[in-house]
């Protein structure tokens, strides 16, 4: 896909989360920032531990292999990981949340890559500066930690998005990518919350 509306994008990844049992109960916003942050801590794990930006792993019960994209498994039961995959999830989130809040941008996702916004080099500052705007967002708004910022939230999705394509991987067609595998995913992912 070459471009999309962000409030399609918005409607389409919260509408899964919906769907896979994550809104049932009442989440508090530092329930969702934290699960955020999460994410951004999952990248720097796999650039830690030497993966690639962009790799998958195939499912067989309780094993996990990495494919190739020339495996058969690859495209049909490879699970995306990767440190991009990992701030791809923390974008997700982040969309999920703007769904739930009622955010409606108007512009496409191709106009938000355009916006002006500080991309650091290398993974680790790159993970500090995510974690820093998405700490932010959380008290910005009112000066309460029991609030977010729809629009500082919006800067770190900008701000995920760019650094992706800093990678050389389309942002968009990666979340797309991971969207689709979280479609196939349990409830709540097998996860508590």
């Amino acid at each position: 896909m070459d471009d999309m509306r962000l409030c399609e994008l918005i409607e389409t990844i919260h509408q899964n989360a919906v769907d896979h049992g994550w809104w049932e109960e009442d989440r508090s916003p530092g329930h969702v920032i934290a699960l955020i942050h999460s994410e951004w801590s999952e990248a720097l794990e796999e650039a830690r531990n030497g993966n690639p930006m962009v790799y998958k792993v195939a499912l067989t019960g309780m094993n996990a292999r990495k494919v190739e994209p020339g495996d058969v498994e690859y495209g049909v039961f490879g699970k995306p990981e990767g440190v991009a995959v990992e701030i791809a999830d923390g974008a997700i989130r982040i969309l999920d949340y703007m769904g739930h809040l009622g955010f409606k941008p108007t512009q496409t996702v191709r106009e938000l890559m355009k916006e002006t916004c500080r991309v650091r080099d290398n993974v680790p500052d790159m993970i500090a500066e995510l974690h820093k705007h998405t700490s932010y967002s959380y008290v910005t708004r009112s000066g309460k930690s029991d609030d977010v910022s729809p629009v500082l939230l919006h800067l770190v999705l900008t701000i995920a998005l760019k650094w992706i394509e800093t990678q050389g991987i389309d942002p968009l067609a990666l979340i797309l990518e991971k969207h689709e595998y979280n479609k196939t995913r349990p409830y709540k992912h097998g996860k508590r919350f």
